[in-house]
């Protein structure tokens, strides 16, 4: 389907295109049809959803393909940044010099023996209706293969595990209620064994009723017989995905409405537990991916991309954003966290043009839940999930991480210890375990003299993302946080 190409109107008096008009029709025509369709199904399912809800999404998304390029151009541009190439998708994979500590290939996990799949477990309620899916991994797992923990990979074969990564809108486009309404219907398919068949999908020999009889189903197209232990859980989240992984865990274990799926064991590596901010001197200059960069140029680049963020938002025609290979997208997050934007952007509301309002609050005054950082969430939620469901849980971060700040993650494990707001649950270091990664002993560094252009050395910096390549047989913390996990997680006598 060809694409529609337009301006979008800078400000509110500014006359729209007949295009740009069509689309603005088209989504609120579109809304209407989807209220009408739902109406007395509230609660249902997505995957549940009537033919005229299905026939009206299926509408919505074929339109935004259509308006998505024209959309998204201005934005693209920023994001790539400070160069296309720099920002070039492939950045990563069997990098040059200085970065080709990241020499792994697309192949990877073919390589390590492990078969993939795809499915979709929702869609986000924005106005593209965009399939939100889940990446199925057969004893290995991935989200971005040249920043995937090595070790995290070969403990999954060892345990013969079923990993199931699922995507959520990103920001810039995304905000934390998108995220929280992914993660929630996320845990919903999971538990109660959600599928979008062929109603969705439009394969009419697709009679599946679950997504565990899909899955067993394509492994046997491949040869082999599956067997899944669906109450054997257990959660591992990094950086930001670690935000994510906390929200899973204390939505998951929420008293009214949580789906309490037993979540054996939990692992957080160097997470990103507190709303992103990195602060620099006046005048210092912001390292990123090596060269250093004046703040002023930061700040330009922060407020180039708040202004088109908000520009969308004033038409309602933001786009969802599911999969950003970094780098590109990276520099989105310096330019945020270095100017102070982050927390507002990621708590602004949909269709509001402003990021100076202050954030939704509940009925006792508290940030509202689908708004909060990993500290909040620990804090003011303690009353309301049942702590029962909170599995143990393990972290460890770097001492001198300058990204997300030890000092946040350890606010957050002394929460967790309250006796006031969680009793006993998290009373030691059997349930949980904080440590505190003071010196590698094997580091990969680029160097063009060595043998395959690296070498490994003993150090004492360890920043943020230092265990993609790391070995647990050389690491002692790696072989520590994973059989703490791993003695929790599966069959229990």
């Amino acid at each position: 389907m060809s694409s529609s190409k337009f301006n979008v109107p800078s400000g509110p008096n500014d006359a729209p295109s007949k295009e740009f008009q069509e689309l603005l029709d088209g989504n609120k025509e579109r809304n209407g049809e989807l209220a009408g369709a739902l109406a007395g199904s509230e609660g249902l399912p997505k995957w549940n959803y009537p033919p005229g809800a299905i026939k009206t999404i299926k509408k919505a998304r074929q339109e935004a393909s259509k308006y998505r390029d024209s959309l998204s151009a201005e934005l693209t541009k920023l994001l790539e940044w400070p160069t296309p190439e720099e920002a070039h998708a492939d950045f990563f994979y069997q990098a040059a010099p200085p970065n080709n500590v990241f020499n792994r290939n697309k192949n990877w996990f073919n390589e390590e023996k492990f078969h993939s799949f795809e499915t979709q477990y929702s869609f986000s309620d924005r106005w593209d209706k965009q399939p939100l899916t889940a990446a199925i991994y057969c004893t290995g797992a991935a989200d971005f293969i040249p920043w995937y923990s090595q070790t995290a990979v070969h403990r999954a074969r060892q345990k013969n595990a079923i990993i199931i990564a699922p995507n959520y809108p990103l920001g810039p486009e995304g905000n934390y209620v998108d995220i929280y309404e992914a993660i929630f219907d996320f845990l919903r398919w999971y538990k109660e064994d959600g599928y979008f068949g062929k109603d969705w999908t439009d394969k009419k020999d697709d009679e599946n009723k679950s997504w565990q009889e899909w899955l067993r189903g394509e492994v046997a197209k491949k040869g082999g017989k599956l067997a899944i232990a669906k109450d054997q859980v257990y959660v591992e989240g990094e950086s930001a995905g670690a935000h994510a992984a906390v929200t899973a865990m204390w939505l998951n274990a929420t008293i009214d409405g949580g789906m309490k799926i037993p979540i054996q064991a939990a692992l957080l590596r160097f997470p990103m537990i507190a709303h992103y901010k990195r602060k620099f001197k006046e005048g210092e200059d912001v390292p990123y991916m090596g060269p250093k960069y004046d703040q002023t140029i930061i700040k330009d680049q922060a407020e180039a991309v708040a202004k088109e963020i908000l520009k969308l938002e004033r038409w309602g025609v933001v786009p969802t954003c599911t999969g950003r290979p970094p780098p590109r997208g990276m520099a989105f997050a310096v330019f945020l966290s270095v100017t102070g934007k982050w927390q507002p952007s990621f708590q602004r509301q949909h269709g509001d043009p402003t990021l100076d309002k202050k954030p939704r609050v509940d009925d006792e005054g508290n940030i509202h839940e689908t708004l909060m950082d990993g500290i909040e969430r620990a804090e003011i939620c303690a009353n309301r999930v049942d702590a029962n469901f909170l599995p143990p849980i393990y972290i460890y971060h770097g001492h001198n991480d300058t990204n997300c700040p030890l000092t946040d993650t350890e606010k957050f494990v002394e929460t967790l210890q309250d006796h006031d707001l969680y009793g006993d649950r998290f009373k030691d270091e059997e349930t949980l375990c904080l440590n505190v990664v003071r010196e590698l002993n094997k580091k990969p560094v680029s160097d063009p003299d060595a043998a395959n252009r690296l070498k490994y050395v003993r150090t004492d910096e360890v920043r943020h993302g230092f265990d993609y390549y790391l070995n647990e047989n050389e690491e002692q913390f790696l072989k520590d946080a994973y059989d703490w996990v791993g003695s929790r997680w599966g069959p229990q006598e």
